[in-house]
C-alpha cells in the first residue's frame, strides 16, 4: 500500500507540470469531516488560496477558500460537507458555492457565480468525487460616447465534474487532486485541472 501511495503521489506531481493548471472549485478535502472542536488552516496551489475549515456538529463541517492569484482575479469558494456513510467507505455530500471576479477585463466587469454539488467517496487516504458545476457569468458593457448606455450580458453553463484525490498526514495534511470539468460552453472537450492543498489541523474533538 505504501508503494502504491508513493507511485500515485509521483504521478499527481508529474501531471501537475503537464496539464493546464487553473483555479478549481475545491477546498482540497477528503470525505472525512472535521469533528466539533477541530479546525484547519491551509493554502491551495496553484491559485495561492487560503483555506479555512471547522467542524460544526457531528458528521458536518464547513469551509471557505479565498484565492485568485496568479490569474489576476479573485474568488471566494465556500462549502458545507456532511458525511452520511462511514463504513465500509466514507461517503459525503458536499455543496459548494463560488464567486469569481476576472480582473483581466476591468471595463467589462465579468463576474461569475457558481453552484457545485458533489458526492465524495473513498477512504481518508484515497478518494474520488462526482458532481455538477452550474455557473452564471455576468458582463457589464458601457458605450464610450453619448448617448451613454449600459447593458449586461448573462451567460449560463453547466457540466459534469469528476475528481480523484489523495490525502497524506495526520495533523499536517497534503491533498493533491485531479479534476475533470466538462463545460461545453467554454471547453467543448472538457478541461483537466490540477490542484493541491496543504493544511494544518488544530484543536481537539469534543466528545459526543
Amino acid at each position: 500500500m505504501k508503494i502504491l501511495a508513493h507511485y500515485l503521489l509521483a504521478a499527481l506531481l508529474f501531471l501537475a507540470f503537464q496539464i493546464e493548471m487553473n483555479c478549481v472549485p475545491s477546498s482540497y478535502q477528503s470525505p472525512r469531516v472535521l469533528r466539533p472542536g477541530e479546525a484547519s488552516v491551509g493554502v491551495g496551489f496553484p491559485d495561492l488560496s487560503l483555506c479555512l475549515r471547522c467542524g460544526v456538529i457531528k458528521k458536518l463541517d464547513v469551509g471557505i477558500k479565498f484565492g485568485g492569484c496568479p490569474h489576476l482575479a479573485y474568488g471566494i469558494f465556500s462549502d458545507i460537507k456532511y458525511c452520511f456513510v462511514e463504513q465500509p467507505l466514507l461517503i459525503a455530500a458536499d455543496l459548494g458555492v463560488i464567486y469569481y471576479r476576472d480582473l483581466f477585463e476591468p471595463d467589462h466587469e465579468p463576474r461569475t457565480y457558481g453552484l457545485h454539488p458533489t458526492i465524495l467517496l473513498g477512504s481518508e487516504r484515497f478518494y474520488g468525487g462526482i458532481g455538477w458545476n452550474y455557473s452564471i457569468e455576468r458582463e457589464t458593457y458601457y458605450t464610450m460616447f453619448p448617448p451613454y448606455k449600459t447593458w449586461i450580458i448573462t451567460t449560463r453553463s453547466s457540466g459534469l465534474m469528476i475528481m480523484l484525490g489523495a490525502s497524506w498526514g495526520k495533523r499536517w495534511k497534503f491533498n493533491p487532486e485531479i479534476i475533470f470539468n466538462a463545460n461545453p460552453l467554454y471547453q467543448p472537450h472538457g478541461i483537466v485541472m490540477i490542484g493541491c492543498g496543504i493544511h494544518r489541523i488544530f484543536g481537539k474533538p469534543i466528545r459526543d
